[in-house]
């Protein structure tokens, strides 16, 4: 990133690091959908036999600690500080199954990733690209170090979700008014998405969506926050695989390494 949005975006999660150590376990709608994004991301990783996860943008360490403890080496890298000492403090009290360390911590950008090519079975994003300058520089270097066969799990936000839908007034108003000012951050259609994916180097096998809501009119909610973990949970239960998957408000991407040319000897 280039050095503004850089600072900005460790200053903004230093001040908000607190909530953010938080949020795994809070009951909010928000809350609640960064933790369907977790288990998204941990379900994908499940698929695989085993190896070294990276974690770009670790934030307070929930993934890489999650990570840890189904016996896998864990590395988390982040530009925020207070939020690193927060993923060490919580990585000191992980348990691993076969007592090993449980993983490592790194400050990186996104867009330099201090580790050789191929050095990882699987890679995770979440809730990072909508902040990098340049998705497309940042996500090259993610599948620079995945292993060929890899997997890499990747999110954003969705430009198509429900609540946008129901109420374009209040999200056009929530951009011209950021609730977080100081930094870009970027919206995605499913598309849009998966080109900037492949265009960096990555095969998708999929694109999920996670999370309904919040519900508002001129962006001023409709109901509670319990009513709307409530209403979220029963529109995952009854909509249509396609419908949840194109309106969630969150996108979950899983991929794969490209192969080189010339890695299938022609």
């Amino acid at each position: 990133m280039p050095r503004d949005q850089l600072r900005a975006v460790a200053e903004d999660y230093d001040r908000r690091s607190d909530r953010w150590e938080r949020v795994y376990s809070g009951g909010s709608l928000h809350d609640s959908v960064i933790q369907q994004r977790l288990q998204a991301a941990l379900a994908a990783l499940s698929e695989q036999a085993g190896g070294a996860v990276l974690d770009v943008g670790c934030g307070a360490g929930q993934l890489v600690s999650a990570v840890a403890g189904r016996g896998r080496p864990g590395w988390g890298c982040d530009i925020s500080h207070r939020q690193l000492q927060l993923a060490s403090r919580r990585l000191s009290f992980a348990v691993t199954p076969n007592g090993a360390a449980p993983a490592a911590l790194c400050r990186a950008d996104a867009a330099a990733l201090p580790f050789v090519s191929q050095r990882f079975a699987g890679v995770t994003a979440l809730g990072c690209i909508q902040y990098l300058t340049d998705p497309t520089a940042g996500v090259a270097e993610m599948a620079r170090v995945a292993r060929p066969g890899g997997t890499v799990v990747a999110t954003a936000p969705n430009l198509l979700r429900l609540s946008i839908l129901l109420d374009p007034l209040g999200a056009l108003r929530q951009r011209l008014h950021p609730q977080h000012s100081g930094y870009r951050r970027r919206l995605f259609t499913r598309r849009g998405f998966r080109r900037l994916l492949e265009r960096s180097g990555l095969r998708v096998v999929r694109i999920d969506g996670v999370g309904f809501g919040p519900l508002s009119v001129l962006g001023w909610p409709l109901m509670t926050e319990r009513a709307a973990v409530r209403l979220d949970a029963a529109l995952r239960r009854s909509l249509p695989v396609f419908l949840a998957s194109a309106l969630g408000s969150e996108l979950v991407a899983v991929a794969t390494p490209r192969d080189p040319p010339g890695a299938d000897g022609k």
